[in-house]
């Protein structure tokens, strides 16, 4: 009691001459106009819910106290069902910045599966190796015929009827041990290459390579990807 703090009015009860006012709500629109996308946060998971959880943050000293949203998406890079499979009430966790909004609608994301990287992002010259064959891939330490990626098909028919693209291949195709998402994904290899770019598409397990020959340059290929996903997603 007496001590002074700043506070943010939520809600107006004219008729009873009442205001409710939120502490809360002037911390988290301070922490989302001071951090910054890929900052890092430590804190303690005070709620579970079934879209994430919340973490009240511990260091940065200066926003501490602050909750911000960890979204079940952002929990792990692994298929995840149940938040508590992941995370407990009470645990300390190290939370990376990923997304951020000050305003009326502010809010501060913050992800555990990205102080790690994609798996198979940081490993695809281990899950495609350059001289494995077009016609399958290799699980652990055998070649096994690996089915194409559901949503495949209809990617390279969308690519075929781009603008600027001359020719759609099927390259390299494997299957990961586990499943890191049951979404039909698609995103361009940083491989350098003469006559076009290399897509990667992952449903499930299974990830294929797809060559694209075309002569635009590397935005324009971004976007199309965009675009082409969109239609088939």
């Amino acid at each position: 009691m007496g001590r002074e703090i700043t506070v943010k009015v939520t809600q107006v009860v004219v008729p009873e001459r009442r205001l409710i006012c939120s502490e809360k709500a002037v911390m988290l629109e301070r922490a989302a106009g001071a951090l910054k996308k890929g900052d890092i946060v430590e804190g303690e998971i005070s709620s579970l819910h079934n879209f994430g959880a919340f973490v009240e943050i511990s260091s940065p000293s200066a926003h501490a106290g602050t909750e911000v949203i960890l979204p079940l998406r952002e929990l792990s890079w692994d298929w995840v069902a149940n938040v508590g499979a992941v995370v407990t009430k009470g645990q300390q966790v190290k939370c990376k910045v990923v997304d951020l909004s000050a305003g009326p609608q502010c809010k501060v994301v913050v992800s555990l599966k990205r102080m790690e990287g994609d798996p198979l992002r940081e490993t695809l010259d281990n899950v495609l190796p350059l001289d494995e064959s077009s016609s399958g891939g290799l699980s652990g330490d055998e070649q096994v015929p690996v089915a194409v990626p559901q949503g495949v098909e209809d990617i390279l028919n969308e690519l075929s009827g781009e603008q600027g693209i001359e020719e759609v291949t099927l390259g390299r195709r494997v299957e990961e041990r586990r499943t890191v998402s049951q979404d039909l994904e698609l995103w361009m290899s940083k491989e350098s290459l003469t006559d076009g770019y290399n897509l990667i598409a992952r449903a499930g397990r299974v990830v294929q390579e797809i060559h694209v020959r075309t002569g635009i340059d590397a935005e324009s290929m971004k976007q199309t990807v965009q675009r082409v996903l969109a239609k088939v997603a």
